[in-house]
């Protein structure tokens, strides 16, 4: 994901509802430096997450999907090559502020099931 990509994701933070601004994805963008990834489906962008490091210590955020796309895995995708990506630079707290919309996906993937997320992951509703 790039500067260039900046409409995609006030495209698709606004039909989620959320308030970010371009200057927030600017922000994000360059805090999460080579973390940042656009999900394309037939060539089409649909999607997008990032991720930003701090030492040990890393957020997942942004994790949004064309409404007309949900349901085919790419926000399971995104979230994944987040984590890897975390995994491979040595994260070892990984947090996520999320919606209800995506609870059941963050808790399979970050922790395994809810009971565990916050002694193990850290994930934060």
């Amino acid at each position: 994901m790039a500067q260039a990509d900046v409409p995609l994701g006030m495209r698709l933070s606004g039909e989620a509802g959320w308030n970010q601004t371009p200057d927030d994805w600017q922000r994000l963008l360059a805090l999460a430096g080579d973390g940042a990834w656009v999900a394309e489906c037939g060539g089409t962008p649909v999607g997008t997450t990032l991720i930003c490091r701090f030492g040990t210590v890393a957020w997942v955020a942004m994790v949004l999907v064309d409404e007309t796309f949900r349901g085919r895995g790419i926000g399971r995708a995104l979230v994944e090559r987040a984590i890897a990506f975390a995994d491979a630079g040595g994260v070892t707290s990984l947090w996520l502020d999320a919606t209800e919309a995506g609870r059941g996906l963050y808790e399979a993937l970050l922790c395994g099931g809810p009971e565990r997320c916050m002694a193990e992951k850290g994930l934060k509703t």
